[in-house]
């Protein structure tokens, strides 16, 4: 049988970095669940399995998605090899409203044919005032690459204040996995 894409939206949150929550800061997207089962020349690629685990806490949360889909075949090949996808979510809460996590996330076809991103995340709530730092690193067949993203929102002085500097190497693809912002 054929799974159904319903069981990867939910609760996604645990499978992003968290961002700041607040103006435009656009958090980096190592992972995003729409590329398992994702159509190919109009036709979706069959998912043949799927497993995802989550738990919650007050002091944070654990999560694990794994997924394997068919091969995409039309007259004239193959449009999509068998791949498997794997996420693997931590996130953690520390005293004064800061967090930090961590999320691995990959896909593999073959030998030649993978993407893997580990990214990491700190930010801090006080007040109005909100702070993240992320960096991830990518491989995308052999081609390795970096990002950083940070953002604040918050006042300095009687001033609202919001900033965001992101930094992505030419060479960071998460094309496979995620979307680059």
């Amino acid at each position: 049988g054929i799974l159904m894409r319903p069981i990867f939206p939910m609760r996604s949150e645990m499978f992003r970095l968290a961002g700041i929550g607040a103006g435009s800061f656009d958090p980096l997207r190592t992972f995003y669940s729409r590329r398992i089962g994702k159509a190919v020349a109009g036709e979706p690629i069959p998912i043949l399995s799927g497993l995802k685990m989550t738990t919650r806490s007050g002091s944070g949360s654990l999560g694990a998605l794994a997924a394997y889909t068919d091969r995409l075949e039309d007259s004239t090949g193959v449009l999509e090899p068998r791949r498997g996808f794997a996420v693997l979510s931590g996130r953690a809460r520390l005293p004064d409203a800061t967090r930090v996590g961590a999320l691995f996330s990959g896909t593999v076809a073959d030998a030649d044919d993978y993407n893997y991103a580990l990214a990491g995340d700190w930010g801090f709530q006080s007040g109005p005032n909100r702070g993240a730092i992320e960096a991830a690193l990518s491989d995308h067949s052999g081609r390795l690459g970096w990002a950083v993203n940070s953002g604040y929102s918050g006042f300095i002085g009687n001033f609202m204040t919001w900033a965001e500097v992101q930094v992505i190497d030419d060479s960071f693809s998460v094309g496979d996995i995620g979307y680059v912002p």
